[in-house]
């Protein structure tokens, strides 16, 4: 398992400065939604409207999905583009 987590580390650190960006920032952001829905988990039924806390609920979990799509996928895309335009061997 720590041969793994190295693995990812090195591959993380060999990346474009711009994908490193966005996954440096892109994962406060992510965090944060995620702390956010789980905390209306866990005070649902116990604080607050449980109504309006289902439905905050479903909507940070909306958040959480959009914001992964939004900041990891770029980030990868951008790799798998320099890595084929490293490996070009057309020209």
């Amino acid at each position: 398992m720590s041969q793994i987590i190295l693995n990812f580390k090195s591959s993380i650190k060999q990346m474009n400065k711009i994908s490193r960006t966005y996954i440096k920032y892109g994962n406060i952001i992510v965090c944060a939604a995620a702390c956010a829905f789980l905390f209306c988990c866990a005070i649902m039924g116990k604080f607050g409207n449980y109504d309006n806390l289902l439905y905050l609920r479903g909507e940070l979990l909306i958040l959480l999905r959009d914001m992964i799509s939004a900041i990891y996928v770029p980030a990868i895309i951008i790799e798998i583009l320099k890595i084929a335009f490293k490996n070009d061997t057309l020209n």
